[in-house]
């Protein structure tokens, strides 16, 4: 929110030798981090007392992993957080409803899997009209779309049945006369009104709190923007005797705990321990334990421009902070929130594309205008929807290589959005002073453009790894969304490249090595849905598919959380396992097209890649325009497939 502000500060701090500081308070700190170059730190606690952690892991991702250890590390979320969300009440217009403009991405073809409904509960919500709510969700769940609601922790006075119920049983956080303490809502815009606080270490504001959650659940809203949380005055005076100076920190995790175990004590996660409940609540505010009381965030309000502080490249250094704070499943408002000129489609495009490499993918249609100017939409142009529908294709069937990633989250405290600092490479100075440049999971890098008017891309590549220059040889096909992999040349790490960057373009590179997991384009919704022209992931459960990104001594290997395996050893055999016996499809890269002249013994050949898709029993095939190998093959019979070599990639 800016260079000297934000919504979740984290008072930790990880070194590039590999230890970490954190100061266990919830008090105001004060970090200085060599400002004058001379190599020392200085902390400052405002309170009596310090209480300084040092965490010595020897390398920074071990160290992160003892700290979320420490303090908590989030659940493994729903499934259909990782898809697209989009804000269906504005997506192409005001004026469209909501199920209208919902029903229009099904035609269309475009992947979505939760909206946005922007319904505030809080601070208002006498006027809701409960029986159009549940028409409404019922109609979005039967599209596979998951509704969500909005919720903050203040009471508009205004809305009085619950504000006098909340005042006359003290729920409220009060002034140093014990009297509620009122304050002006920063989000009524130009006709101001005045809110109560909730006090949460009063258990019967939790409980009470917890009340009004229930009523969006049994609308069918599948949870909620969780707003707000980091207004708390120093003069407020809380229940638990404490003062606002001393709870300001802590007041966010406090109203985030309320929410984890309400959706905790609604609906246990039907996989059990480690997972989320089917629901999602997003925080804005946070401090030292958000990361185990949520299971998703967003930056917060950021400007609809490029600005480094505020605009799009801000949101990726945030993100990347707040994986290294221990809140590994964060997004940003794609198109930001508040603009002065409306959000062009350059900067639709490029925060589209940066969304899709994200913790989340969330679209953001709405905001404040400055000069009262409409916002634009991606929509505005046939450009802007094709290329929206590309990366949420990609978003979407990236799904087992994000969703395996969250399991690591869990496990290791590991973010998905994952600076250079956490990687084997960390000893490697360059890559770690890179700030818009990440990991996606432990084997794509992304180097989004965050420029304006910027059509190439210089990328670092890290040392101890050789890499692949994904996208510039990824072929997208508009007909049902598919990205095709191509052959390229291996790059070896520890050098900088140059690759093109036109508008439609998100900067790519596969580790090598590698063995990534995806879903089918056809893939509409991470949901379960009752319209029939809706494909979900339960629906194609039977396929997997996978992207080989082979090594020098062309090896690579890739995993899944729900059991299956592939490794490529020497080029000559794959090896399969999967618990599901799922049938896979294989698309195996290789440096300068080696690929193309793989061929498998024992497997009939069939004339291209679209029949290996449409063959019902075991096949390959080459894409010569791609210069890569297509296999079919069915784990619930064979654990390995054996190739050869050829000159054409024709032999059989």
């Amino acid at each position: 929110k800016g260079k000297e502000t934000t919504y979740m500060p984290v008072p930790f701090v990880l070194s590039s030798e590999g230890h970490g500081i954190w100061l266990n308070t919830t008090r105001r700190t004060n970090w200085d981090l060599d400002s004058e170059g001379d190599g020392r730190y200085s902390l400052e606690v405002e309170g009596r007392e310090i209480d300084m952690v040092v965490i010595n892991g020897k390398a920074p991702a071990r160290t992160l992993e003892v700290f979320t250890g420490m303090v908590g590390r989030a659940l493994i979320p729903p499934e259909f957080q990782f898809g697209p969300w989009n804000n269906f009440f504005n997506e192409f217009d005001r004026d469209t409803p909501a199920e209208q403009q919902a029903s229009k991405f099904v035609e269309l073809d475009i992947p979505s899997s939760v909206t946005d409904y922007a319904i505030h509960f809080l601070p208002g919500g006498k006027d809701l009209d409960p029986k159009r709510l549940s028409s409404a969700t019922a109609e979005m769940r039967s599209m596979g779309i998951a509704p969500l609601a909005y919720f903050n922790s203040m009471i508009d006075e205004r809305y009085e049945s619950m504000y006098q119920h909340a005042k006359e049983r003290g729920l409220f956080v009060k002034s140093r006369w014990g009297t509620p303490w009122k304050f002006y809502y920063k989000g009524a815009g130009y006709k101001p009104f005045e809110v109560g606080l909730l006090d949460f270490t009063n258990p019967e504001s939790r409980t009470f709190f917890a009340s009004l959650l229930d009523n969006s659940t049994e609308l069918g809203f599948k949870g909620f923007m969780y707003d707000y949380g980091e207004y708390v005055d120093p003069g407020m005076r809380f229940h638990d005797g404490t003062k606002g100076d001393e709870t300001h920190n802590a007041y966010p995790v406090a109203y985030q705990s309320v929410a984890y175990d309400y959706f905790r004590s609604l609906s246990p996660s039907p996989r059990g321990e480690g997972y989320a409940p089917p629901y999602i609540f997003y925080a804005r505010a946070g401090y030292t334990g958000t990361g185990g009381r949520t299971w998703a965030a967003w930056t917060g309000d950021p400007t609809s421009d490029w600005d480094k502080s505020t605009g799009l490249g801000a949101q990726v250094k945030a993100m990347l902070s707040a994986g290294l704070s221990g809140v590994p499943f964060i997004g940003s408002d794609i198109g930001g929130f508040v603009w002065v000129e409306p959000p062009t489609l350059e900067l639709w495009v490029r925060w589209v594309q940066v969304g899709s490499v994200s913790g989340i993918m969330r679209m953001q249609t709405g905001g404040t205008s400055l000069l009262g100017k409409e916002k634009t939409h991606v929509h505005d142009s046939p450009l802007g929807t094709f290329i929206y529908r590309r990366y949420a294709k990609l978003r979407t069937s990236l799904f087992p290589y994000l969703y395996t990633a969250a399991h690591a989250a869990r496990a290791k405290g590991t973010p998905l959005v994952r600076h250079h600092i956490l990687e084997a490479w960390w000893r490697d100075e360059v890559a770690i002073e890179q700030e818009y440049q990440y990991m996606l999971g432990p084997s794509l890098l992304c180097a989004p453009v965050v420029n304006r008017g910027q059509s190439k891309q210089s990328v670092y590549l890290p040392r101890g790894a050789a890499w692949y220059d994904l996208m510039s040889h990824l072929r997208y096909d508009r007909q049902d969304g598919r990205h095709r992999l191509g052959s390229s040349e291996l790059l070896r790490g520890g050098q900088w490249v140059t690759v093109e960057a036109p508008l439609e373009s998100l900067p790519l590179f596969a580790k090598s090595g590698s063995a990534v997991p995806t879903l089918s384009p056809e893939v509409a919704t991470l949901n379960e849905a009752l319209d029939p022209r809706v494909v979900t992931l339960s629906d194609l459960g039977h396929l997997l598919h996978w992207w080989v990104f082979p090594d020098g001594d062309s090896c690579a290997e890739g995993s899944t959380w729900d059991g299956a395996g592939l490794t490529l050893y020497n080029g000559t055999t794959i090896f399969l396992h999967d618990d599901r016996k799922r049938s896979w499809v294989i698309q195996v890269a290789g440096p300068a097209g080696d690929s193309s002249r793989w061929f498998v013994p024992g497997v009939p050949r069939v004339s291209s890649w679209r029949e290996v898709l449409e063959s019902p029993s075991p096949s390959w095939s080459s894409d010569p325009a791609q210069r890569t190998l297509w296999l079919k093959v069915d784990t619930g019979s064979v654990d390995r497939v054996d190739l050869g070599r050829g000159g054409s990639g024709l032999e059989e």
